[in-house]
């Protein structure tokens, strides 16, 4: 099922030859590039421009020039390799759903994500559209660990990302071609200018797509019987038992196919310089990303064929529980995304005003086999037709004012406003494959808004040359309304919601030895409100399992204690850092089991998360850097009413221990970096059961290494191969079947 060939181990076997014969190409002064500056601007920790060193939170900027040392086909993947973030896609473009989450916080619903400083977590379930952002319109990206409520109010409780695009500054054009394992193609173009003193524009594509592998096994119980002349599959670790260190048996007999995937995306930037201080930016902003799954396979034989149902010998007088044609299949789906905004600064007095206005609109798709009887295949089962369109709105003002009162202080106050309206309706289908088969009308609906208006407020006070404190909060009221799920027939009207919030943050920076030592401190209080998944989704999923919405929930909150502390050596060539974290969470929305196969939406009442990180990056050169990062993180339930069972244990599916490191460096016309990630113990049960051995339906501790080698031919032609996962780690990830080993080659030329 992966890929296998001489011709990745010859790509391998060179490029470790490269890093090995790296001090034989020390770099000729009149040719090697200027040494990287760790002098980085941000604005996503306070809303204004400041030294992402002088920042009151942990943060970690990644420019267009990081980014392309690093393979990347969507932007989530730059943040791969971030102190404390944890990037769920283990099957590459094929996954419709991929998450980044931050600091042991399970659910990218937990992690705020940004365009230019718009939201772009959606209001049904606060999904991020990573398949439909185009990487060739980011410059700068922008990692703020620990709580942003304060600022940005609901889901910024582990982190934030602020995406950053730009302006030119004059004429650039240019283009990439690439493809790889799995018939990945990818093309991607951009052009932009400065017209005249008050114009610019920028336009970006950039498309992909993968003929993909099987993603989803199918795998059968076993149990003692008698031979039945069928044949063929394999044993699998499944899953560790309840309760013990013990891995759970299954019998391998087919997948459901290859799953193909195909993604678009795409900008239009422009800037209009309306007077000497004010801007006037427009950004249009969308894609799509579509998945389907060829025919599926069959590993089992009656001796003349391949076949889709029997019952089948698992050796030593096993058998498996009946197989049938249902079971091979998938379905498939479709996103769109199309966000418009509006962008205006000026400058009256002392006094910075932005002001923002932004629409998205989000529509999507899937079928599934919901009503096929377990007899039908591939080329015959009926199924069902989920159709979802989602409306975002927000408007915002921000005003920052200079002011004097002994020292020089800097007030920051806004008002933030945003509505969401979602809709689902379920039809049926003749042939699940067909989404246009569809049938009967409507035999379930789901219908829900949300609207939040917040003011904020945060003062930096300049208290010393060498210390600065920042004081601030933001009010977030929050309604959930309309709420209507079920069969339109007898549709269930839920009860409105309302609830108010109020994320105070005290945070200091102290430089006690100028541009060398950084010392920060903060308290913090998040929240994250249910979102309308949470409150009004009541559905069925593909294995009978109802998921049951609640429209009781209160939001999640957390109280966040931090200190942490970087220091610079050698004149800046050397940066170390530490950071300690306490977080109490109050109210963690999960799924609380109420029977078998009924899972209802609930709060957890209290969750501790004792964390720690460290960092350290090294420039011993004008052409060359290091980079090492780890992050611990301790999760106890301390509290929960509906299931004792469980205070004591862990949260689910994020790694316990995640480290990241590694180099690039240039010689001659060659760039060459390698990166490593060790994903350390993860919980994939409530009760904590865990194995060492790697299952199908849980995850394992193992290293993964990717690498890039890149031929700049001139100063606007590069070529470069890549080699993900190098040593073929991991072949299963939270029950799918991981890409593997990956080969990717492109040719980028700029003008």
């Amino acid at each position: 099922m992966k890929y296998r060939g001489e011709f990745l181990t010859g790509v391998v076997s060179i490029l470790v030859g490269l890093l090995m014969a790296v001090p034989v190409f020390a770099a000729d002064p009149d040719t090697a590039p200027e040494a990287k500056s760790m002098e980085k601007m941000q604005v996503t920790s306070t809303r204004t421009q400041k030294k992402a060193d002088l920042a009151p939170a942990s943060v970690s900027v990644i420019t267009k020039e990081d980014m392309e040392v690093m393979q990347i086909n969507t932007i989530d993947e730059a943040l791969r390799y971030e102190k404390g973030v944890y990037l769920d896609r283990p099957g590459g473009l094929g996954d419709a759903l991929p998450a980044t989450t931050m600091r042991g916080l399970p659910g990218d619903e937990r992690s705020l994500v940004m365009v230019d400083g718009i939201p772009v977590n959606d209001p049904y379930s606060s999904l991020v559209p990573y398949n439909m952002i185009d990487p060739n319109a980011i410059s700068q990206i922008e990692v703020v660990l620990g709580p942003g409520s304060a600022l940005f109010g609901g889901n910024a409780v582990g982190g934030s990302v602020n995406l950053i695009t730009k302006d030119p500054k004059e004429l650039e054009a240019g283009g990439r071609l690439g493809c790889g394992t799995y018939n990945n193609q990818k093309a991607g173009a951009w052009v932009g200018d400065k017209v005249g003193e008050r114009f610019t524009y920028r336009i970006t594509m950039d498309w992909e797509a993968q003929e993909g592998y099987p993603t989803q096994l199918v795998t059968k119980t076993t149990k003692a019987g008698a031979a039945t002349g069928i044949s063929g599959g394999n044993e699998i670790n499944y899953s560790v038992i309840a309760g013990t260190d013990q891995v759970a048996k299954r019998w391998v007999v087919g997948d459901k196919g290859d799953k193909n995937s195909e993604r678009y995306g795409g900008t239009l930037r422009t800037t209009w310089k309306t007077t000497d201080t004010g801007k006037l930016t427009f950004m249009f902003m969308g894609g799509s990303h579509t998945y389907e799954y060829d025919a599926p396979h069959s590993y089992i034989s009656d001796g003349n064929d391949f076949i889709f149902s029997g019952v089948v010998e698992a050796g030593s007088g096993q058998v498996t529980s009946k197989v049938n044609p249902k079971d091979f299949l998938a379905g498939k789906g479709a996103r769109e995304y199309y966000a418009p905004s509006l962008k205006y600064e000026e400058t009256f007095g002392n006094v910075d005003v932005t002001t923002k206005l932004a629409w998205q609109k989000r529509e999507s798709w899937y079928t599934s086999l919901s009503g096929a009887s377990s007899s039908e295949t591939y080329y015959s089962a009926k199924g069902q037709y989920v159709a979802s369109e989602d409306n975002e709105y927000m408007a915002e003002i921000q005003g920052d004012y200079a002011f004097n009162w002994m020292r020089k202080h800097v007030l920051t106050a806004g008002l933030f406003y945003k509505q969401g309206t979602f809709e689902q309706e379920t039809t049926r289908l003749r042939y699940y494959q067909d989404e246009d088969s569809t049938w009967g009308g409507v035999v379930d609906l789901t219908e829900g808004d949300t609207t939040f208006l917040a003011p904020f407020l945060q003062v930096e006070w300049s208290l010393h040359d060498k210390v600065t404190l920042y004081t601030g909060a933001r009010i977030d009221w929050w309604w959930a309304k309309n709420g209507k799920s079920g069969d339109p027939k007898n549709l269930a009207i839920l009860e409105d919601k309302d609830k108010s919030a109020v994320s105070p943050r005290v945070s200091m920076v102290w430089e006690p030895v100028k541009d060398s030592t950084y010392v920060r401190a903060s308290v913090a209080q998040a929240f994250k409100p249910p979102t309308i998944y949470d409150l009004f989704r009541t559905w069925y999923g593909s294995t009978g399992t109802l998921y049951k919405s609640n429209p009781d929930l209160d939001p999640e909150t957390m109280w966040n204690y931090e200190v942490g502390v970087d220091q610079y050596l050698l004149n800046r060539k050397i940066k170390l850092g530490g950071t300690f974290i306490f977080s109490q969470i109050q109210d963690l929305i999960t799924n609380y089991y109420e029977a078998p196969k009924v899972a209802k939406k609930t709060n957890v009442g209290k969750v501790d998360i004792i964390g720690f990180e460290a960092d350290a990056r090294v420039y011993p050169t004008d052409w060359m850097q290091f980079f090492v990062n780890y992050g611990r993180y301790e999760s106890e339930i301390k509290e929960y009413e509906l299931d004792k069972t469980v205070e004591g244990h862990s949260l689910l599916e994020f790694p316990r221990d995640l480290v990241k490191l590694g180099t690039d460096f240039r010689f001659w016309k060659f760039q060459y970096s390698i990166f490593g990630q060790y994903f350390g113990k993860t919980y994939w049960e409530d009760d904590n059961s865990y194995t060492d051995e790697e299952t199908y339906m849980g995850y394992y501790p193992h290293w993964e290494w990717d690498t890039k080698l890149t031929f700049n031919a001139t100063d606007k032609v590069h070529a470069s191969v890549a080699v993900n996962n190098v040593f073929d780690e991991g072949e299963y990830w939270g029950g799918s079947v991981k890409a593997g080993q990956t080969v990717y080659g492109e040719i980028r030329f700029e003008m």
